[in-house]
């Protein structure tokens, strides 16, 4: 298992400026008691069906020995420059992923960005479809769940047309946090599969033939259509002009999201899932934007990105969510 005195000096060995910064522990990833078990499992499993390792085996090095998320601050200006997680390979060698930060990010609202991106990450993966809804509530209020960001960006964007439709904030929560669930459900659903930790992105493409053939299954009960087109549908907000289209909208994306939990739950309880959470609560890149509103994103894997503004009693609330490249 990796130290904190141990990252601190790998981070401090690879800076070419070491004077002109200061290296901060923002978070510590723990290892799950059975990491060493699930990490031979995904690597088993990436063998087995010849997958490559993502980044030469992160995941793996990191369910294995832990990790921490060190930020890079400068002395001069104290705002975050970089974000780094470090742990070991199995030779005990230093591994890390160092990310630039985009965008003037102060060290107080970097270090709540990672606390808060993490807390909402192991909230997110231990949601099923169902209960996006109260999650949306938590973490961004139920007001600020179906605002959006100014740009249109993100899952919480609901077209202005559709809005009108809506009778009222709950309805239009209601079809935010069910589309939510439903256009993020492959990254979620993708830590439920044994080659996670070996490769992620071949995890999610996994999830999303999984959720391909239930689409197919719940198409065909219900006299549809099915597959990922159905799901494109479903999630095309863009694609409802009348009230009427919008009630069946929300409909379907109730029976849709049911039968998905129904038919494929989060196995939230198991070991090997929540040892694959605490690998996908680390955040791997960090965005500041200052235009009309202060907008700050977090990526933590398999490529979530939560989307965060000011509230006014100064925490941060979500604003937004999507899926990185």
């Amino acid at each position: 298992m990796i130290s904190e005195d141990q990252a601190l000096s790998i981070v401090r060995a690879r800076s070419k400026n070491a004077q002109d910064v200061e290296f901060v522990v923002a978070a510590r990833v723990r290892p799950a008691s059975d990491a060493q078990t699930f990490a031979e499992q995904s690597l088993a499993e990436a063998q087995s069906k010849h997958f490559d390792l993502y980044e030469k085996g992160f995941f793996i090095d990191l369910m294995r020995a832990g990790a921490y998320v060190i930020l890079e601050i400068d002395k001069k200006t104290d705002t975050a420059k970089r974000v780094q997680a470090v742990t070991l390979d199995t030779t005990g060698q230093g591994v890390v992923q160092s990310k630039d930060i985009h965008g003037v990010l102060g060290r107080d609202v970097a270090l709540a960005i990672i606390h808060r991106s993490a807390d909402f990450s192991e909230a997110f993966f231990n949601s099923p479809d169902t209960q996006i809804k109260d999650l949306l509530i938590k973490f961004g209020g139920p007001g600020a769940a179906v605002s959006g960001i100014p740009d249109g960006q993100g899952y919480f964007a609901v077209p202005e047309t559709v809005k009108r439709l809506t009778t009222g904030p709950g309805e239009m929560l209601e079809l935010t946090s069910l589309s939510n669930g439903l256009a993020l459900w492959t990254i979620r659903h993708a830590l439920v599969m044994p080659l996670y930790a070996a490769n992620p992105v071949a995890a999610v493409r996994q999830a999303n033939s999984e959720l391909t053939n239930l689409a197919s299954e719940f198409g065909a009960k219900s006299g549809g259509k099915g597959g990922l087109d159905f799901v494109d549908q479903l999630i095309d907000l863009d694609s409802i002009h009348t009230r009427e289209e919008l009630t069946t909208r929300l409909r379907l994306l109730r029976e849709f999201s049911l039968f998905l939990d129904e038919r494929s739950p989060l196995p939230v309880t198991s070991a090997a899932y929540r040892a694959n959470i605490l690998v996908s609560t680390v955040p791997l890149d960090l965005v500041a934007e200052h235009d009309a509103v202060r907008v700050y994103g977090a990526t933590t894997a398999p490529g979530l990105i939560s989307i965060w503004t000011r509230a006014g009693d100064g925490g941060l609330i979500l604003k937004g969510l999507s899926v990185a490249d």
